[in-house]
């Protein structure tokens, strides 16, 4: 737990996996045993950032400036390979301090969740989280504005694509996916359990949340046709939800590839739930 120095104005650690980064001097409040409190004295907006697994800081802050220059504080929610094949220790206590942390953190508001691919899972089992106690957690549910999932991953194959995607060279791609599929093999019946129910999870959203799906028809991690089956079953249960579709594409590349695409959607979606969508760069067009 400590504050990181770089390029923003306020970067601070509360786990290896929970980052908060904005672009004012926020006080840390520490506390034994438990998350730092952040001090603030008025209301603050917050997208919490699901980065996708592995991700590099580097790459992941490139999401939280397009919400930064809005004025909104970033919450960057990283996750391990190790943490996917171990999960009990790994993504699901990363979802039970996100949980406490949101909840706790009562100034923060409103909050608007970014996940992409793995970050999607994470987050459907803070959602699980906060609807096993929803008496503990009703106010942070009041605060939720909506919700982003940038290719979210489908099915037990995916989970182990999705952990090689960005592996250039292809037999480094091969011996990876071998020895991630090895290592889920070996603690298969805790591993895939939670992968299987995170599937679940993430067709059936415990929460009510307005959304944004950002997808490709050529993604073999975040597979179309089960996507639309999932967009489908959302929309019969009265959730809003906007879709934006690319033929082609990679899996969570779209900010890369389609950039003023992407941003447009986000800047849209943000105007639908009445938050800030603007910033002194860039506009709708």
């Amino acid at each position: 737990m400590s504050q990181v120095k770089g390029k923003y104005r306020f970067r601070y650690e509360f786990t290896k996996s929970l980052e908060l980064i904005s672009n004012d001097w926020l006080s840390i409040q520490e506390r034994k045993r438990r998350l730092p409190l952040v001090e603030m004295d008025e209301k603050r907006p917050l997208v919490v950032l699901l980065a996708w697994v592995g991700s590099k800081k580097i790459h992941a802050y490139k999401y939280a400036d397009v919400y930064l220059e809005k004025g909104f504080d970033v919450l960057l929610v990283s996750t391990s390979i190790g943490q996917m094949v171990l999960p009990i220790t790994g993504y699901l206590a990363t979802s039970s301090n996100l949980a406490d942390f949101l909840n706790e953190q009562q100034s923060y508001q409103p909050l608007v969740i970014h996940a992409l691919s793995i970050g999607c899972v994470v987050w459907c089992y803070t959602e699980e989280k906060i609807l096993k106690n929803v008496d503990k957690y009703h106010s942070m549910i009041d605060r939720l504005a909506g919700c982003i999932w940038d290719s979210p991953p489908n099915g037990r194959k995916a989970y182990i694509l999705s952990h090689v995607a960005f592996k250039k060279d292809g037999i480094l791609r091969v011996i990876c996916e071998k020895l991630i599929q090895l290592s889920l093999l070996l603690t298969y019946f805790v591993c895939y359990k939670y992968l299987d129910q995170a599937t679940h999870l993430i067709f059936n959203p415990g929460l009510k949340l307005p959304k944004l799906l950002l997808i490709s028809k050529d993604d073999p991690i975040s597979q179309y046709r089960m996507n639309m089956k999932a967009y489908e079953n959302w929309k019969s249960k009265g959730f809003q939800v906007n879709l934006k579709l690319w033929e082609k594409s990679m899996h969570v590349s779209h900010f890369l590839f389609h950039r003023q695409e992407y941003l447009n959607q986000i800047n849209l979606f943000l105007l639908s739930i009445g938050l800030p969508n603007s910033n002194k760069k860039q506009d709708v067009i």
